[in-house]
């Protein structure tokens, strides 16, 4: 049959996010600076964080209270919390391959 890749692992792209992206608020209550990486997605598989580029910033309130898996949310119908998890994603994504770009 088909086999699952693992997922992505990259100590580099967690260290920019901690470090280069400090100075920027929760995604989702978009009020208290972010203090955690919440890893989201669906392919980690059981027992397994999902991949590093699946990433969204998130202050300790918001990562404590709110169910983040995205089967729960999707049922809950919590559409835009996903959405924003995606977003920020890309941002963080975006931002760590500018960097990479301007050092070659």
């Amino acid at each position: 049959m088909f086999s699952k890749s693992p997922p992505l692992r990259s100590k580099k792209l967690l260290r920019f996010a901690h470090d280069e992206l400090r100075d920027t608020v929760c995604c989702i209550c978009q009020e208290a600076p972010w203090t955690e990486l919440h890893h989201f997605g669906d392919d980690g598989g059981r027992g397994l964080k999902p991949s590093d580029n699946e990433v969204a910033r998130v202050c300790k309130a918001c990562h404590m209270t709110l169910d983040h898996k995205r089967r729960a949310l999707v049922r809950r119908g919590e559409h835009e919390v996903l959405e924003a998890f995606q977003n920020d994603a890309l941002k963080i994504n975006r931002a760590y391959i500018e960097q990479l770009e301007a050092k070659r």
